[in-house]
């Protein structure tokens, strides 16, 4: 089963937060969670704090999580990669519009829900 939550957005209105709650809570059922970072936003650093932040708070910071890096071929500073390297281990970096690093990200999937799991054939 796999689940979108709402993208964690920093200083929300506190009514928007406890609406929201619910949907958020959905990480905390997952086995593994996909962090999908937008480098090109300005805020892009201070997002992915805002996430970890939210994941402790509800004590899913503890699960296998894969930052997936989208929309590397926009990104046109190369220093972008050094400061989330800084921040997140092993990204992975895909683009969606170029359908680009896609065979990466699953076979990290895979061998992460191997992990978990315990497939036969």
């Amino acid at each position: 089963l796999i689940t979108d939550t709402v993208g964690f957005i920093q200083r929300l209105p506190t009514s928007l937060v406890k609406a929201f709650r619910a949907t958020l809570e959905e990480v905390t059922n997952a086995d593994l969670i996909l962090h999908v970072i937008d480098p090109v936003h300005p805020a892009y650093l201070e997002h992915i704090d805002t996430v970890y932040d939210i994941l402790a708070e509800l004590d899913a910071n503890k699960k296998p999580i894969i930052s997936v890096i989208n929309k590397v071929d926009l990104v046109k500073d190369e220093n972008v990669y050094n400061e989330l390297a800084e921040k997140l281990p092993n990204p992975v970096k895909i683009s969606a519009l170029a359908r680009k690093g896609f065979g990466g990200l699953l076979t990290k999937i895979q061998e992460i829900l191997q992990s978990v799991y315990s497939f036969s054939s």
